[in-house]
């Protein structure tokens, strides 16, 4: 049995979990929030009787910060380190104000609100099935992140419901990256 495993992504992921632990005291005292979420797979594949790899997978080790800036303006952000360090970028990072009664103004880098999972629903904490809606997978790119402005709110309709809308403005899929 072989193992591999990638000494700079353990100490990287050592490195980030340290920072957190240090400087979320420092952060929370400023009114911002350190969160964030992990997920992690060990393989087993077997090709023969004596053919056989053992491989870890981190998936995700993302980092989130947000909270209010001064007043109405929030600020969020997520660093995304996925697959042992092939991919570390950030997901989002945005500014949204807050002050209006039934109206949210966002701009910055957001995950574009095309239906419920890829706005709400995407963390790994949050969806437990084994992959993504058929239309993220095979229509839509996965938890689509893009730069631009998103208004987002909701309206009282009678006593009972609510109307709640997203109109955004994005660089789009052809746009640069960003």
């Amino acid at each position: 049995m072989r193992m591999i495993v990638s000494r700079r992504a353990a100490s990287a992921a050592m490195v980030a979990a340290f920072s957190i632990l240090v400087f979320s005291t420092q952060l929370s005292a400023q009114g911002l929030m350190v969160s964030g979420y992990a997920d992690f797979e060990a393989k087993v594949t077997q090709s023969g009787p004596d053919d056989s790899e053992f491989l870890f997978d981190n998936h995700h080790f993302n980092v989130i910060v947000l909270g209010n800036v001064a007043g109405d303006l929030f600020a969020a952000a997520e660093i995304e380190y996925e697959h042992s360090g092939d991919e570390i970028a950030l997901e989002y990072g945005y500014l949204t104000y807050t002050g209006f009664e039934n109206v949210r103004i966002t701009g910055g880098k957001f995950i574009v609100p095309f239906g419920r999972f890829n706005k709400d629903l995407h963390p790994t904490w949050i969806n437990k099935m084994a992959d993504s809606p058929l239309g993220f997978r095979n229509i839509m790119p996965g938890t689509y992140s893009d730069t631009g402005l998103w208004l987002s709110g909701g309206f009282p309709l009678g006593d009972a419901a609510t109307i709640s809308m997203d109109a955004f403005v994005v660089n789009g899929l052809m746009g640069e990256d960003g």
